[in-house]
């Protein structure tokens, strides 16, 4: 049986359901159209928004789901860094990483600069900043 571990991060604030899901599946579907069997890992960074739509659509179709919390007091003085470490720490895990990103999160920009140092496969969705509860000024 074939296995693939996926990482998917994103803003903390975004909320659209059906988009997320909708990504994730046109990005895996192809994987099981070799190995239907195969046994998907979700890493996520245990926040809020994309990490917990992800986490619902990965219980929804039965893979294993590991989170991956920052270990602020691994940290204590530099708690700054516990994110930084935690997604390096998925990125060494993961074979694909997909990003929901609006050109904004500096800790969605982190994650897909790890994907692309450790060799990951990457996948980054632009999202609409308005999406994540944001006003613009338009005048």
């Amino acid at each position: 049986m074939a296995e693939l571990a996926i990482c998917v991060c994103g803003g903390r604030d975004f909320n659209d359901v059906e988009f997320v899901h909708t990504k994730i599946s046109g990005i895996v579907t192809p994987y099981l159209r070799y190995d239907e069997d195969t046994a998907i890992t979700l890493h996520t960074g245990a926040c809020r928004g994309v990490d917990q739509l992800a986490e619902r659509y990965a219980h929804d179709n039965r893979w294993q789901i590991e989170s991956h919390p920052p270990d602020y007091d691994a940290f204590k003085g530099r708690e700054r860094y516990a994110p930084l470490a935690r997604n390096e720490d998925m990125a060494i895990a993961c074979d694909v990483v997909i990003a929901f990103w609006h050109y904004h999160s500096k800790g969605t920009h982190h994650m897909i600069m790890q994907a692309l140092e450790k060799g990951c496969e990457l996948h980054v969705v632009k999202t609409d900043y308005l999406s994540y509860g944001q006003t613009q000024k338009l005048i």
